[in-house]
């Protein structure tokens, strides 16, 4: 089985790239290096397509084969280097994840060659209509397209699944949740665990001036900050960065490559997660399942946050704490810094669920058995 997976900014990480601001870190593209890791172990033959970051049309990254299509202003140039890296991965099976602006190309691509395609779900405004989606008009068009001609899309929630079906009446997405492998590094005691941590692409809407509300909040506790930057916007960084180092209890440390976290989470107390909510909506747009809530479950730390409780699994299962406010979170903070008995339930519970819902193994399996039904009924 040949798949290829279409993901316009996932070269700088598969090639470990941290140079001339390409961001690193981001929940879609390390979803999708895993799956695709743990798809290739199963003997499925993976391939990339990618922007050009330089790399050139055809090239190897991180163990893939990487197919390189052109972006930029000219969207004609833009759809006939996409399909001929299509063309080239030579698939069975496309997967794209999330909603990229060149979905169209990718659909109509889908249908002409007669490719089955599988969507999967990002961020939870890709089950919202306009203007909720924050979608053009083309877009939110070509996106509809592509859900009445996908051979199946991957909801990450209940949730997801069943907004979807209200608001796109499309009924038959599959949930299927992220996956991570289990970390290599040795869990601290709980007497050793004394910052809690952050980690988040810098955006306005991932809330990090709530952190440092809750840093100065909690000035006898350290914090540490682990982000890149949205590409395109160094400037919110840097500034990001010049307060974060203003105060005395925050520790900025920038990019950390992917492969580092479990070793700054093992000791940690427990992860902040700050992005922002919407006005009238029931669940956080901007979020899908945290891939950050993994990396923190592996290595057995709580999770607090403000505004995003997939499926509301942290309270269902005690992995943490679903603060309702700055002040909230600095009270349930003061928890797990003073309760031994608290931290060790919840991070027992948390390394448990991991194990149980989000071993990459498992994940793996899901979609490998999806891409085959879906091959299936193409009869291929």
């Amino acid at each position: 089985m040949r798949v290829c997976f279409v993901s316009g900014n996932i070269y700088p990480l598969l090639a470990g790239r941290v140079d001339a601001g390409i961001p690193i870190i981001g929940g879609a593209e390390t979803q999708q290096l895993r799956i695709a890791r743990e798809l290739t172990r199963a003997g499925v033959d993976v391939s990339f397509v990618s922007e050009d970051f330089g790399q050139g049309f055809d090239n190897e990254a991180g163990g893939f084969r990487v197919l390189a299509y052109t972006f930029g202003r000219n969207k004609l140039t833009q759809a006939r280097t996409l399909w001929r890296a299509l063309d080239c991965s030579g698939a069975d099976v496309l997967y794209v994840r999330g909603v990229p602006r060149f979905i169209g190309w990718i659909v109509l691509y889908a249908v002409l060659r007669r490719r089955p395609l599988v969507i999967g779900m990002a961020t939870n405004r890709t089950v919202f209509p306009r203007p909720l989606s924050m979608f053009s008009l083309p877009l939110d068009l070509a996106y509809r397209w592509a859900l009445s001609r996908a051979a199946a899309v991957i909801a990450q929630t209940e949730f997801q699944r069943s907004y979807l079906a209200k608001n796109y009446r499309h009924a038959g997405a599959v949930v299927i949740r992220n996956g991570s492998p289990y970390s290599l590094a040795r869990p601290a005691e709980y007497a050793a665990r004394k910052c809690a941590v952050w980690i988040a692409t810098l955006h306005p809407h991932k809330g990090i001036e709530r952190l440092f509300e809750l840093a100065s909040l909690r000035p006898e506790i350290p914090f540490e900050i682990i982000g890149a930057p949205e590409r395109g916007d160094r400037t919110y960084y840097e500034e990001t960065m010049r307060r974060a180092q203003a105060l005395a209890n925050v520790r900025w440390l920038g990019i950390v490559p992917n492969e580092n976290l479990d070793q700054l989470l093992s000791g940690a107390l427990a992860l902040i997660h700050t992005t922002l909510p919407h006005p009238g909506i029931p669940v956080n747009i901007h979020e899908g399942f945290p891939n950050v809530y993994l990396e923190a479950w592996r290595n057995g730390v709580p999770v607090l946050t403000l505004d995003t409780d997939p499926d509301d699994v942290i309270c269902r299962e005690g992995l943490g704490f679903h603060s309702r406010s700055i002040e909230e979170m600095a009270r349930n903070l003061d928890v797990l810094c003073t309760s031994p008995e608290t931290w060790g339930r919840m991070s027992s519970s948390a390394i448990r669920y991991f194990e149980r819902e989000h071993a990459i193994e498992r994940v793996g399996q899901e979609y490998l058995e999806l891409f085959r039904r879906v091959l299936v009924r193409k009869g291929a």
